[in-house]
């Protein structure tokens, strides 16, 4: 079967399958409510706790028994139904609230809003709600290695088997796991790349190359994943600003000015960032006193000044 790519995974989120469960007595809303699978998207961007996880988990724990069933669609596409105690659960429904939630964790948390909350409006109005779930950077990133780069199923302790890597992960510590696991390694210059290759990019200091992360004043940083088989380079011969042929997958060269390439993110800001995918450019190779730093350009445009990032192949 063929590894699922982080584009794969952010098509789960854009057409996430979640079971509606016969609501409550008490939640039992005052419009129709289909029950059953239905498709829903889940791509906001999503920065910081939801004040929303406090408020709905104070109603729906004070209704929940023993032991809960659930019901989800797995990133390996299969169906399975746990019974999870309500404390197991309750990390479950908070991590999309927070941004780092899995495909798995996103439904629950919609599953149990609308089994012991009395809603207001269907879930294809309130998944698009700018309070409710969704993804930050890392929590795209950081599950995109859980899931598929350590084959670690959703149910499992978040954190404690980790060697590296996780939602929950600050960037720097996602890209030292990537460079120092086996298989993984930090770029240093453009003719290493490898289109059938994946790559972590982290947002860093132009100056030094020192990885971007939260601060407490503001700042979060950023990271970002490349898309498999999705490399072209740009030629100095190229100077046309024409697009790359995207019918042939070439290998980089000592004339290669630049890496043209597919980005799979979610970014800002609050309210009308979303997870997507875009081409960039990443050239201009520079080694600093931390590592190596690239610029990142928007399009097919190589030169000058772009987002400074630092890259590392992931370890397939």
């Amino acid at each position: 079967m063929a590894v699922m790519t982080p584009l794969d995974l952010a098509q789960l989120y854009f057409n996430l399958d979640t079971y509606i469960f016969t609501p409550d007595e008490i939640a039992k809303p005052d419009y129709p409510l289909a029950v059953g699978w239905r498709k829903l998207r889940v791509a906001k961007y999503r920065l910081t706790e939801s004040t929303w996880a406090e408020t709905f988990w104070r109603e729906i724990s004070k209704r929940l028994p023993q032991m809960v069933d659930v019901r989800v669609k797995t990133v390996e596409g299969y169906t399975e139904d746990a019974l999870l105690t309500p404390k197991d659960l309750e990390q479950h429904f908070k991590s999309p609230f927070r941004g780092k939630g899995t495909p798995e964790e996103a439904q629950i948390a919609i599953q149990l809003v609308y089994r012991y909350h009395k809603t207001h409006m269907p879930p294809e109005v309130f998944v698009q709600q700018p309070g409710f779930i969704g993804l930050d950077c890392n929590g795209f990133v950081g599950t995109y290695i859980q899931r598929v780069v350590h084959k670690q199923k959703w149910r499992e302790a978040k954190q404690k088997a980790w060697k590296w890597g996780g939602a929950g992960t600050y960037i720097e510590t996602l890209f030292r796991g990537t460079v120092k696991s086996e298989g993984g390694r930090e770029i240093t210059d453009l003719e290493s790349m490898k289109s059938e290759d994946t790559y972590v990019l982290a947002l860093c200091d132009r100056d030094n190359g020192t990885i971007s992360d939260p601060d407490g004043h503001g700042h979060y940083g950023h990271v970002m994943i490349t898309e498999p088989n999705s490399m072209f380079p740009l030629v100095s011969s190229n100077t046309t600003g024409a697009l790359p042929s995207l019918s042939v997958l070439s290998v980089p060269n000592r004339g290669t000015t630049g890496i043209f390439l597919r980005v799979v993110q979610a970014s800002g800001p609050v309210g009308t960032g979303v997870l997507h995918d875009d081409y960039y450019t990443l050239h201009s190779p520079s080694r600093k006193a931390n590592g190596t730093v690239f610029e990142l350009s928007k399009g097919t445009r190589s030169g000058g000044r772009g987002t400074p990032v630092r890259v590392a192949r992931l370890p397939a």
